[in-house]
């Protein structure tokens, strides 16, 4: 669910940096769009998969304690309301797109990230997640040579120049974006969370230091 709006946010940026002619454009989104179908597709295949292609999650089709739909409407009770739990779940589990036990633990998820947990923070046990809570975390666990290497990369890589401007936009908006769902989310119970990014990070210090050593070089 979080890589989509990334790979959407992505080909919407690509195409803007190309400056595809007219034409070009559509027969490219019309091959993301196949991309991201497939992803979509394989993701959802090895969900089955994980679950032993079983939908019920008690053995011979035995009603749960709680049905899914009591499941959602003691989650709305609670404030969990909007896309996913009104719409996109309900029609999932008539479909039976994808494992029931799943859906139960999603409608959970959901549930407990808003307003979330009580997080531990500098020195404090917070009442419910905050918003701050993954940008200190993210200070906190990273090492001071780590910060200061992405630092020294974003500040000396010349990351907007033409030609290493594509590259920049496709290391730093899967960090935003993947931050910005984390940090409006209240789940604030580990780092774990965020640690996809750290990948995308580790590529842009390297990106930024060889560009920086290579010109140092050159002079």
């Amino acid at each position: 669910m979080i890589v989509v709006p990334i790979v959407i946010a992505l080909t919407a940026m690509d195409e803007w940096l190309r400056g595809n002619k007219a034409g070009e454009g559509a027969r490219r989104f019309l091959r993301i769009a196949g991309a991201v179908t497939l992803m979509l597709l394989i993701g959802v295949g090895v969900l089955w998969a994980t679950y032993g292609f079983r939908y019920w999650p008690r053995p011979n089709g035995m009603p749960m304690t709680i049905s899914l739909a009591d499941f959602l409407s003691r989650a709305r009770s609670e404030g969990t309301t909007g896309l996913m739990p009104d719409y996109l779940i309900p029609f999932a589990a008539r479909r039976h797109l994808v494992p029931l036990a799943y859906l139960y633990g999603l409608v959970d998820v959901l549930n407990v990230s808003h307003p979330g947990l009580p997080p531990w923070i500098l020195g404090r046990l917070l009442p419910h997640g905050v918003w701050y809570y993954f940008p200190v975390t993210f200070l906190i666990k990273s090492t001071p040579a780590f910060l200061a290497l992405l630092v020294l990369s974003l500040a000396g890589g010349k990351w907007l120049r033409p030609e290493r401007r594509r590259a920049f936009v496709f290391l730093i908006v899967p960090v935003v974006l993947w931050y910005g769902i984390a940090m409006t989310s209240g789940l604030d119970i580990g780092y774990r969370h965020v640690l996809p990014t750290e990948s995308f990070l580790i590529l842009l210090i390297s990106g930024g230091v060889i560009y920086i050593a290579q010109t140092r070089l050159d002079c």
